[in-house]
């Protein structure tokens, strides 16, 4: 959960000590974000998508004052520093100032970049994912290294596809969007399901895996939000 202060994901975090009977322990640690989910183009206040960009506007809470040209939060066109380099190189983490209040159960650990894939189901079991790319509204063939392709059942009649390592949410939430129900060939339906890209999904243990841990995920996500709106309140 992303919570505006420290003081209140701490506050946050000493409400909940026990879950199934089990004693555990949570902390507020400052979140940590994907260089790649930062929007480049507003770290001078020149984006021009707003609330529509794909990518996440956040803050300097060094406001215009900022001296850093290396500083990937947005700032406005009055910052006299220009960004440098102006297009910054994948690989960084950088870390907010927004706390995130994160419980560790067991093995259940946010990971430090979060990162997103889509599942694309309902299509022929013949298909490639060549043919896919080029028959779902043309995308661009550089998607291509993104695509894992699962083993087909014996005898199903669809198959699917994951798009992996989506950083950018509202990119993937975007993706679904334009792609979810768009007829594909004759009698087919394209089907798209937004998860967390965290296991190999070939193996179908592994994906059982996924399934349990996201369920989970969203029982901690009902706890915590509850307690923090009696916080609040």
């Amino acid at each position: 959960m992303n919570i505006a202060t420290m003081s209140d994901a701490e506050e946050l975090a000493a409400t909940v000590d026990c879950i199934d009977e089990v004693d555990v322990q949570c902390n507020a640690e400052n979140e940590p974000l994907n260089e790649w989910t930062l929007c480049n183009g507003n770290r001078d206040g020149w984006c021009k998508h707003g609330d529509d960009c794909i990518y996440r506007h956040v803050t300097c809470t060094s406001g215009d004052g900022c001296q850093k040209e290396e500083c990937p939060f947005s700032h406005t066109k009055r910052r006299r520093i220009k960004p440098n380099p102006r297009n910054r190189p994948p690989g960084y983490v950088f870390f907010n100032t927004n706390a995130l209040c994160n419980c560790f159960l067991f093995l259940i650990i946010r990971p430090i970049e979060q990162q997103y894939r889509i599942k694309i189901d309902g299509l022929p079991y013949h298909m490639t994912a060549m043919e896919l790319l080029t028959e779902l509204k043309k995308q661009p063939l550089n998607l291509l290294k993104f695509i894992e392709t699962p083993e087909v059942p014996e005898g199903s009649k669809t198959r699917h596809f994951y798009l992996v390592r989506q950083a950018a949410e509202k990119l993937a939430r975007k993706r679904v969007y334009e792609w979810h129900d768009y007829p594909i060939r004759e009698d087919y339906l394209v089907k798209c399901q937004l998860e967390y890209d965290r296991v190999t999904v070939t193996e179908s243990s592994s994906h059982s895996s996924a399934i349990t841990l996201q369920t989970e995920n969203q029982r901690l996500r009902t706890l915590f939000a509850r307690n923090y709106s009696a916080l609040v309140s």
